[in-house]
Parts: structure tokens; C-alpha cells; sequence
């Protein structure tokens, strides 16, 4: 992307444009959006780009899905905080005896999965309505740094507890898009559709967020930690703007993609 649109002036959720508004990382810092991506000398940030109040109900996403779907492979690639990172994590390992233990074991030793979910088609692209009666993903399981041999002595097995809600990582991902979208295009270049989605409605997950759940797609080769790509797309339903996020991309993550907007 190029002749990015960084300085917004007004909350992209919400429309409000009282100060104060704060900046927006477009990539959550808790997975490197912090860091410039290839092609750029700065991360991309939003300036004046969000409320206070929804500024609180983003965080509170991203937080729900960083600490327990991807806190030990946050740890094992260097993307927490130091001022957050734990010394130690918990481990639990199968003994040769037959026997289960839980470890407190050095963080830089620890188990690296995470649990990403994979959606299946979004249902504004076909006119399908979405149902709480289907389940609309399937997850994938990546090992992103294996347990250290000193954690493992003496065992036959390690584990870590991972938690996954698909509702609250889909609006993770609406979020992204949404920022890739607003760089792109300006904050007025285009009619967002996942606004409310992100704010006050995780339940029409399955309608703007989809992926390739049930026919397994072959991972994008890639040396970057994460693959986001913007297009515009005509199908049956209409022409939509959709950003493919392929989040952990160098270690085989799967590819999910946002319905974030129609162009004008």
C-alpha cells in the first residue's frame, strides 16, 4: 500500500470527532503492530482516530484474544510487553510414569501454540443469513516454538491451556481491516459495513468475516509474521471491499478475509 491516509481526525467506529481522540495501532501492538511492516519506515498508526469509549471496547477485544488464544507463542516471538511479561508460565507435561504435572517453567522455555480460528464463507457475499445453529469455523492449532529440553525433562508430553472465542477474534479482525480500509481509502472514501459488527453486535460474525474453513487452502509461502491484503471484489451479492488477514503467516496460519466496506 502507498499514499497511505494516517491522520483521521474523527473515531472510525463512531463517527465522533470531540477530543480527545487517540491514536489507533491498524495491527494490534500485542502482535507487532508496534513495528513498521516491509515497505514502510514507521508502524502504521491512526492519528486521532478514536474515542475514548470505543477506544475501551477495541482494547477490550484485542485483549480477550491476545492473553488466551496466543499468550505463550506472544511470549516465545518477543511481541509481549516487558513490563507484562511474565518470568514464568504454566506447563503441564505427561511423566514417563503415567502421571500429569503442572510446571512453572521459564517463559523463554515454554510450549508456543496458538489457536486461530478458520471461518467459513461470509454470508454477505452469497445473501446467506447467518444462524447461531451452525457453527461457523474451524480451528487450527500452530506451534509456533516447541517446549525447551530443560522443560521437558523427565516427560513425555507438554501441554499449555489455550482458550478460543471465534466471536471476539472475528471483531479482531473486522478491526484490522477496518484500519487497513481507512488508510487506504480516507475515513470518507468508502462505506464501512463492519462498524457496528466491532462495537455492539459480535453475533454477526459469520455474515462479515470468512475464510476457507472445510476446504483446507495452501499457506501463502511467506517470510513476514503476518499477511494483510486489500481488494475489491464483484460477486453475486455486490462489489465489496474485502482485506485478507492471514495472521502468523510465516509459521502456516490460516487465511481469513473481512467484508470491511463498499466502495462509492
Amino acid at each position: 500500500m502507498t499514499d497511505l491516509e494516517l491522520n483521521v481526525g474523527e473515531c472510525i467506529y463512531c463517527g465522533d470527532t470531540k477530543p480527545p481522540l487517540t491514536r489507533e495501532h491498524i495491527l494490534p501492538r500485542g502482535l507487532g503492530g508496534n513495528q513498521p511492516p516491509t515497505g514502510h519506515s514507521a508502524a502504521l498508526v491512526l492519528q486521532k482516530a478514536t474515542c475514548e469509549r470505543c477506544r475501551l471496547l477495541t482494547s477490550r477485544i484485542e485483549e480477550e484474544c491476545l492473553r488466551p488464544m496466543m499468550d505463550y507463542a506472544r511470549t516465545r516471538l518477543g511481541l509481549k510487553r516487558k513490563d507484562r511479561a511474565a518470568a514464568k508460565m504454566e506447563m503441564k507435561v505427561d511423566l514417563l510414569d503415567g502421571s500429569t504435572e503442572r510446571r512453572d517453567v521459564d517463559a523463554d522455555e515454554v510450549l508456543g501454540p496458538i489457536i486461530v480460528p478458520c471461518y467459513y464463507g461470509a454470508g454477505a457475499l452469497t445473501n446467506k443469513p447467518f444462524t447461531d445453529e451452525t457453527a461457523p469455523c474451524d480451528y487450527h492449532i500452530i506451534i509456533v516454538a516447541p517446549a525447551h529440553k530443560k522443560a521437558m525433562e523427565q516427560s513425555a508430553r507438554a501441554g499449555v491451556e489455550l482458550y478460543a472465542d471465534s466471536k471476539r477474534f472475528a471483531q479482531m479482525l473486522a478491526k484490522i481491516a477496518l484500519g487497513i480500509a481507512v488508510a487506504q481509502f480516507g475515513v470518507r472514501g468508502f462505506e464501512p459495513t463492519v462498524q457496528i459488527f466491532i462495537l455492539n453486535n459480535p453475533n454477526e460474525y459469520g455474515h462479515w468475516v470468512g475464510g476457507f474453513a472445510g476446504t483446507p487452502e495452501a499457506a501463502v509461502p511467506t517470510p513476514h509474521l503476518h499477511r494483510i491484503q486489500l481488494q475489491t471484489k464483484q460477486v453475486s451479492a455486490g462489489t465489496f471491499i474485502i482485506v485478507e488477514i492471514q495472521l502468523f503467516a510465516k509459521y502456516g496460519g490460516p487465511t481469513n478475509y473481512v467484508v470491511v466496506g463498499r466502495p462509492l
